[in-house]
């Protein structure tokens, strides 16, 4: 965003400057490109802020309720291996 700001600073002054009679201005285009570029950075902080809120709420859900004992613990073998993700790690 601050590369099509600048660089449409430099066309308009560019613009502005050469004599021959036409004139640049920011317009509709480049307000709509700040406004896209704010609720695209709302956006980001809603979905961060649901996934965090969501991943607290499944682990608080895990240690009572699933096994039925006091502080989460239970008569079945803990898991010994470490849980591979995306089949790469």
């Amino acid at each position: 965003m601050a590369i099509d700001f600048s660089l449409f600073g430099i066309i308009k002054n560019h613009v502005n400057k050469d004599g021959s009679g036409s004139h640049a201005y920011y317009s509709t285009g480049m307000w709509t490109i700040l406004a896209a570029m704010i609720f695209l950075f709302l956006g980001t902080l809603i979905v961060l802020f649901t996934c965090f809120s969501a991943r607290k709420k499944t682990r608080a859900s895990k240690t009572t309720a699933d096994t039925g004992y006091e502080h989460g613990y239970s008569n079945t073998p803990t898991r010994t291996t470490r849980r591979k993700r995306f089949g790469i790690f």
